[in-house]
């Protein structure tokens, strides 16, 4: 929460909107990037156009790769949103126009802007498997990062979040290029579907964009490279090679994905088990939930229970275990 004289600054800029006002409260700010998005959120619930003429000054240490983002209505973007709100950081992002698949929730937008100082948006066509399109979103977010910080990179972080595998690459690139630390999130294994089945992957060739990747790996996981060059595979080893940490959501997820290194030293499955992390999905603060009325069920003869299920089903995960267990009761 905003307090004392930088509360009075933000006021007067909200009441004035003048140049010198707006500069004062972005040197009040200076470099703390979880100041800069509570002064963002104050602004943008009084004066949104005021918000972001001031947010292009505001810091920001941290580069959020998601192709899966707000505004397109999945639950891989909520997550990604999610993840944000929580840590409360003013970040940067890059995403992907995934309108030819996902359906739009402005509303989901208009609940993680106030964290975000600038949203690249790459124009490639979506897919999971095809390297040809992958490396065009690699290379389109480079592009549009360098087109906007043209003198080097601001950030000293970079976090991605998968299932889309293309996310993953690009931030390897950019955490190898520019010394960043790199957070990898995998919201499910990918080189596994949820059948435990291997997951149909497309082949990664020998080019530039691959060499480099490989190249910029430690020996032990650049031969687990070499000998499994499906794009699936690579998803997964290349935060095993140069992640600052590599986040699971849970246990069982960490041990079946490190569990089936085959082709690591065990040394190497040690060190990346020594840098994971077990995160949970986030679950945000009550006022998220209770933002929008909900409907009201009319029935004077019992008590109406409304379940809310955040996520996607499959055959072997859903809510049915929940449902079955409510039925049972007496």
């Amino acid at each position: 929460m905003i307090s004392g004289s930088l509360k009075d600054l933000v006021d007067v800029a909200l009441i004035s909107g003048s140049a010198d006002a707006m500069n004062s409260v972005v040197e009040a700010v200076g470099d703390d990037a979880l100041l800069a998005a509570q002064v963002r959120s104050r602004l943008m619930a009084v004066n949104p156009s005021l918000a972001d003429d001031i947010v292009k000054s505001l810091p920001v240490h941290t580069l959020v790769v998601a192709v899966n983002f707000p505004p397109f209505n999945d639950a891989s973007a909520v997550t990604a949103m999610k993840r944000i709100i929580a840590a409360g950081e003013l970040v940067d992002v890059v995403v992907q126009d995934l309108s030819s698949i996902r359906d739009l929730d402005d509303s989901l937008w208009e609940a993680v802007r106030p964290y975000v100082r600038h949203r690249f948006s790459v124009q490639v066509p979506p897919t999971f498997s095809n390297w040809s399109v992958l490396a065009a979103y690699v290379s389109a977010g480079v592009r549009a990062l360098e087109a906007a910080w043209p003198c080097g990179l601001p950030y000293t972080r970079i976090r991605s979040r998968v299932m889309f595998p293309a996310a993953h690459f690009l931030a390897a690139l950019l955490a190898a290029r520019n010394g960043l630390s790199w957070t990898a999130e995998f919201s499910d294994p990918v080189r596994h579907a949820v059948d435990g089945f291997p997951r149909p992957s497309g082949p990664v060739p020998v080019d530039g964009l691959a060499d480099e990747l490989l190249n910029a790996c430690p020996p032990g996981v650049r031969r687990a490279l070499v000998l499994n060059r499906e794009i699936t595979s690579w998803c997964e080893f290349l935060p095993y090679g140069l992640a600052s940490n590599v986040v699971f959501t849970n246990e069982n997820q960490r041990e079946a994905m490190l569990g089936s290194l085959i082709d690591f030293p065990s040394a190497v499955v040690k060190d990346i088990r020594n840098r994971s992390i077990v995160s949970p999905h986030p679950t945000l603060s009550r006022e998220w939930y209770a933002s929008r009325a909900t409907p009201k069920i009319a029935d004077e003869d019992r008590l109406v229970l409304q379940l809310g299920y955040f996520g996607v089903f499959y055959a072997n995960r859903g809510v049915g275990e929940v449902v079955a267990a409510m039925a049972s009761l007496p």
